[in-house]
Parts: C-alpha cells; structure tokens; sequence
C-alpha cells in the first residue's frame, strides 16, 4: 500500500495488511475473549464490592458501565489506528505518532503498568494463600476479630520469602514471546474468577436471606459526595479495565499471511465480548457484596 511505511524487521514488526482471500475461522473467538478478560478479571474484581461501598451503589455501576463503553471505543479506535497505519504493536504505533520518544514511552508505560499489576497479583495470592492454608490446616480464622486484634499468620520475613517464591514461579512463565504459549493459564484464571465471583454472588444471596445477622454493617448510599475518596475509587474501577495491553498480542496471533484487516474485523467482536464479560462480572460482584455486606465490607471481598 503507497501509505503505509515499510517492513520492519525488529522487535516490533511492522506489517502490511492484506486483502487477499485467506481464510479466517468464523464464529466467536473465544480463546480471543479469555485472552484479553484475564487482563482485566483477576482478583481486583473482589474489590468491587467496597469500590461501589465508597462511591455509592447507583454511582458504581453508572462507573462500570461508562468505563466499559469508553475502554470499547478507545481499543476500537486503537484497532482503526493500526488497519490504517499497517501497524500492529504498541511501542510501533507511538513511533509512528511520536517518533523514537513515544516508542520508549510506550515501553515503559507497558513494562511498569504491568508489572505493578503483576505484583498487587501476587501479593493477594499470596495472601490468599497463607489463609487458606491457616484456615485448613490449623484451623485458625484469619478472619477472627472477637479477641480485639488482628490474626498475623506469618512474619514479616516468612511474609516475604513467600511472595519471591511466587514471584520466582510467575515470572519464567512472562518471558514467553508470545501470549498463545500460554493460553491455557488466560483460560483457566478467567473461569477460575468467573467461578469464585459466582460462589461469592451466591454466597452474599444466602447471607441476604439468611437475615444477614453476623458479617453485615450500615447499607450504602447512592451516590458519595466524598471527590477525594470517590476519584480514587474511579481509579481502582478505571485498573479493572486492562485488556488493552493484550490487545495487540492476541491481534499478532490471528493474522494469517500478513492479513490485518480480516483480523482486526474478528478482534473488534472479540472485545466487546470481552468487554461485556468484564462489566457484567463487576456489575454482579460489586453489587451482590455492597448490598449484601454494606459497610462491613472489606478491600478484598474474599479476604
């Protein structure tokens, strides 16, 4: 194509759509759609129900679903950015706007959100974890509040030695090229939270009918007249969307022959799925753990 710039034989690799006849797989992506949901479905959607708590129920889920129709048309123009540009990465796409600046700028914001992503993963695993494993083997509560104070499992030390060993564990798995290496794990952790966000749902419905007498606080309000308080809930609500950095790998993955045009028409479905599945998760989460618990819900619902 006369308007697209050459090749590139980097890293990044610049790539000329096609209009060829290739044969693309039809239907639903889904393998696509677990991809970019475990981005975005991790253990922060268990930190829903106190985000809606501090915000208000009706300002929450107005939040939810405004983030959700503007993080579609941002990855949408995003696709349209790449169909036109014949460009299909990131750090490609911000040397194309900006020059060898944007590039490094598009690395490090990548490399730096991720990994912090990563390791507020890996620190409620972790503590997750230790828990779960008090809670079953010597059964302890870390939940027990009765006595006035607050149950320490482990040590600061022992503490860390247990995140480096998770650590130690993820991080072969994240120097893989490629996001299809692994596709397994995007499956597995998206029904995996898709599963616990159901036993929890579940779990707060019975807590409801029950009476609600042991774990309930103060009902939430509508709508928080706190801006501090509320703009840094936004925030945690605006993370929970971060499908974005898959976009582009998953994209890679699907062009068969160099063809980016048939690809990204199959991408754009698969993240309004996506998308869809996200929002209705949060929806369901939040809303089922702020009626349900009020004020006596805690920064991690599962905790």
């Amino acid at each position: 194509e006369s308007g697209n710039p050459p090749a590139s034989t980097g890293s990044y690799a610049v790539c000329t759509p096609s209009h060829e006849d290739v044969v693309m797989p039809t239907g639903i992506d889904l393998r696509g759609v677990w991809q970019l949901s475990s981005m975005s479905l991790g253990i922060g959607i268990f930190a829903m129900p106190r985000a809606f708590y501090e915000l208000g129920v009706l300002q929450g889920s107005l939040c939810i679903v405004a983030m959700g129709f503007i993080s579609n048309a941002s990855l949408q123009r995003l696709l349209d950015a790449a169909l036109k540009c014949g460009i299909f990465s990131y750090e490609g796409i911000a040397e194309h706007a900006f020059g060898r600046v944007g590039k490094l700028a598009m690395a490090i914001i990548t490399l730096v959100t991720t990994f912090i992503a990563t390791l507020s993963y890996l620190s409620s695993a972790k503590e997750l974890l230790v828990n779960m494993v008090a809670a079953f083997l010597v059964n302890v509560d870390p939940n027990d509040t009765s006595s006035g104070a607050s149950v320490q499992i482990l040590s600061g030390t022992k503490d860390m030695v247990v995140l480096a060993l998770l650590v130690a564990v993820v991080i072969p798995r994240c120097l893989s090229r490629s996001i299809g290496d692994h596709a397994w794990i995007s499956a597995t952790g998206v029904f995996a939270m898709c599963f616990s966000a159901l036993v929890f749902v579940m779990a707060s419905i019975v807590e409801k009918a029950s009476g609600c007498k042991t774990h309930c606080g103060e009902p939430p309000a509508l709508f928080s007249g706190d801006i501090p308080n509320g703009l840094k809930n936004v925030a945690t609500l605006a993370m929970s969307f971060s499908m974005v950095f898959a976009v582009f790998p998953v994209l890679q993955e699907r062009m068969v022959n160099g063809n980016g045009g048939q690809a990204i028409t199959s991408m754009r479905t698969t993240v309004r799925l996506s998308i869809f599945l996200s929002c209705c998760t949060y929806l369901l989460v939040g809303l089922s753990g702020v009626l349900t618990f009020g004020s006596a819900t805690k920064s991690k619902a599962v905790a």
